[in-house]
């Protein structure tokens, strides 16, 4: 990313898989709850920042593509859970504590550029034209 006009500070991403917050919660329209990864919301957890192993792959990045910025202190940092799936395949369904919320992500990272692709689909599922199982694939 550019530099932040006024800051020069640079945002740099580990973004990559692998980091979950698994709790029990009852996915639509599954009939029973199942323990799946949920994002912690940093409003309700201020203090998260993310796994030492973030920071020493992003130093090493530094390091090796902007060389110029090493041994530079990491500042807000925080977990940025951008809803990659184990399988970046699409996460379509009901939110889990927030029931008529209809939830589209997934895709590790790349749900943005999806939404014309698979908006009717969640259009469907919004209008109850759809009936999603646990095994559905869109």
């Amino acid at each position: 990313m550019e530099p932040q006009p006024g800051t020069g500070m640079l945002k740099v991403v580990n973004e990559f898989a692998g980091y979950t917050h698994n709790v029990k919660c009852r996915p639509f329209p599954l009939q029973e709850d199942i323990t799946m990864s949920v994002p912690r919301s940093h409003a309700e957890n201020p203090s998260d920042t993310f796994p030492t192993e973030c920071e020493v792959a992003i130093n090493k990045l530094v390091d090796t593509c902007l060389p110029h910025l090493s041994g530079r202190e990491l500042v807000n940092r925080a977990m940025c859970w951008c809803t990659d799936t184990v399988d970046s395949q699409w996460l379509i369904c009901e939110h889990p504590r927030f029931k008529n919320m209809i939830l589209a992500t997934g895709d590790s990272g790349h749900t943005f550029k999806m939404f014309p692709v698979v908006g009717k689909q969640v259009a469907d599922l919004i209008e109850n034209k759809v009936t999603l199982t646990s095994s559905t694939r869109v």
